[in-house]
């Protein structure tokens, strides 16, 4: 086997592992508002469940502190930004967290998943007002298309939930932008 060969089937085996590690993310990421209405359901609140991410996540945070602190030049990066990575790392994880785990409380698991990532459109426009980042051919589009389909769900969850579909819609959309604003500011 020569070089050019090894190195082709070292990429299409990256990409495959890429793309296993991408459906079990999405997998994980669409089970955690499940989760959480069941959460609602056996009597827990909003900060009971947060505390309860918080403390699962947070020796996982550490572990990579550790990590990264391991080398001299990573320990100097941490020293040197490691105040506004921890700021810019609450502001998408706690408050876009905590938004989004309210919303769970008024709408249907499937309107929040279609509310919460509909960021993208909130990145483009941020990054398109405040950075001066012109969107690409055919962006808004697909906005349109995401838009059409949230209107589908809203429409379904208001004859389920009622109104307060309207105070749990803007909890997730509130939610999707301030995780796009994280985003936008963690690109440093």
């Amino acid at each position: 086997m020569n070089d050019a060969t090894s190195v082709s089937a070292q990429n299409a085996a990256d990409h495959r592992t890429g793309i296993i590690y991408a459906l079990i993310g999405t997998l994980l990421f669409s089970i955690k508002p499940v989760l959480i209405k069941l959460a609602y359901a056996a009597g827990g609140d909003a900060t009971a469940i947060m505390s309860l991410r918080a403390a699962s996540s947070l020796p996982l945070y550490i572990a990579i502190l550790i990590w990264l602190c391991r080398d001299p030049t990573e320990r100097s990066k941490v020293k040197q930004f490691g105040w506004q990575a921890a700021l810019v790392g609450v502001l998408g994880y706690y408050f876009a967290s905590l938004l989004d785990i309210l919303a769970l409380e008024y709408i249907s698991a499937q309107l929040e998943r279609l509310l919460i990532f509909l960021f993208p459109t909130f990145v483009v426009l941020i990054s398109w007002f405040f950075m001066k980042e012109k969107p690409q051919k055919g962006t808004f589009v697909s906005v349109a298309v995401g838009y059409v389909g949230v209107a589908l769900i809203v429409v379904h969850d208001f004859s389920s939930f009622g109104a307060q579909v309207w105070l749990g819609s803007i909890m997730a959309i509130a939610s999707a932008l301030v995780f796009a604003v994280y985003l936008v500011l963690s690109k440093k």
